[in-house]
C-alpha cells in the first residue's frame, strides 16, 4: 500500500519539477486575480476498504465537473468506480451469523462443518457526489498568484456497492480450509492462492447495499498550462456500513463496531475552459 501511494506521489512531483523547468507560472495564473471559470478532469489511482478484512490495493477511477466560484471556491460533481479486494491469512470461526457461509444466501455455500474459514472478498463500488472545494492558499491570502494549490474537499452524495467472496472451486465445491496446517502467514497466503479459483462468485453478506454517503479529501494541484493542471487528491468516504468487505462478525455472538471506510488515492488531470 505504501509503495502505491509513494508512487503517485513521486509521479505529481515530477509532473511540478518538469514544468518549473520549462514553463512560467506567472504566465498561466497571472497576477490579475482572474477566476477560472469551469474545469473537467480525470482521475485514476488506487483504492482500499479499511475494514474487518486485510485490503490488497486495486483500481479506481472517475470524472468531475467544477465550476469556480472564486479563486477559493468550486462547486463540484463527480462519479467514480472502484473495484476493492481483501484477503485475510487469520481463520475466522463466526459461520453461525453470516448467511453467506452457513448456507443461508446459497445452500452450496456451507461451512459449518468445516467450522472456519479464511475471509476474501471483492467489492464493485460507483458513487455520484456533489459538494465543493476550498484552495487553502488562495483563501487566506488573496493575491497569491501562483499555479500551485493545496486544497480539501467536503462532498456528500449516493453509493452503490456489491460484495462477492471466492467460496467455491471450479466444481462448485466448498474449500477444503481444514487441509491447510501451518501458522505461517506467508505459507497460509501462498496456499490459499494455489487453492482458489479466484471468480467471486458467491455474494458475500450484505444487508442494505444503496446509501447516502460523505466524503471529504485533501489534495495538491498545479496548474500546467493555460488549460491545464494535474495533481494528486486523496478521498475517504464514510458511510454507515460495515459489509463492504462482506464482514462484520468478531465472533458467532458478537459484531464488529467499525463501519468500513473507503480511502481512495490518485493522479488528476483536469482541462480548464
Amino acid at each position: 500500500m505504501k509503495q502505491v501511494f509513494k508512487g503517485l506521489f513521486f509521479s505529481f512531483l515530477y509532473i511540478i519539477g518538469l514544468n518549473a523547468i520549462i514553463a512560467q507560472p506567472s504566465k498561466y495564473y497571472g497576477t490579475s486575480g482572474a477566476v477560472e471559470s469551469s474545469s473537467v478532469g480525470i482521475q485514476v489511482g488506487s483504492g482500499v476498504i479499511l475494514g474487518d478484512v486485510t485490503y490488497s490495493p486495486l483500481v479506481q477511477g472517475g470524472i468531475y465537473y467544477q465550476r469556480h466560484l472564486k479563486k477559493w471556491l468550486a462547486g463540484r460533481i463527480g462519479l467514480s468506480y472502484g473495484l476493492y479486494r481483501g484477503a485475510d491469512t487469520d481463520r475466522t470461526g463466526a459461520i453461525e451469523p453470516n448467511n453467506a457461509l452457513n448456507g443461508g444466501i446459497d445452500p452450496s455455500v456451507n461451512y459449518l462443518n468445516v467450522g472456519f474459514v479464511y475471509q476474501n472478498y471483492q467489492t464493485n463500488i460507483i458513487h455520484l457526489d456533489v459538494g465543493l472545494k476550498l484552495n487553502l492558499i488562495q483563501m487566506l491570502s488573496p493575491k497569491y498568484d501562483r499555479p500551485f494549490s493545496v486544497y480539501i474537499t467536503g462532498n456528500t452524495g449516493f453509493l452503490k456497492y456489491a460484495t462477492k467472496t471466492d467460496a467455491l472451486d471450479a466444481s462448485g465445491n466448498i474449500y477444503p480450509y481444514q487441509t491447510i496446517m501451518s501458522n505461517n502467514p506467508s505459507e497460509i497466503k501462498k496456499a490459499l492462492s494455489e487453492m482458489r479459483d479466484k471468480k467471486y462468485e458467491s455474494f458475500a453478506e450484505f444487508d442494505k447495499t444503496n446509501h447516502i454517503l460523505l466524503n471529504g479529501g485533501v489534495g495538491l494541484r498545479y496548474k500546467i498550462g493555460e488549460k491545464t493542471a494535474a495533481g494528486i487528491e486523496s478521498q475517504l468516504i464514510y458511510l454507515q456500513d460495515d459489509l463492504l468487505d462482506g464482514q462484520r462478525w468478531k465472533s458467532n455472538t458478537e459484531l464488529s463496531l467499525n463501519p468500513d471506510i473507503i480511502l481512495n488515492t490518485g493522479l488528476f488531470f483536469e482541462y480548464l475552459f
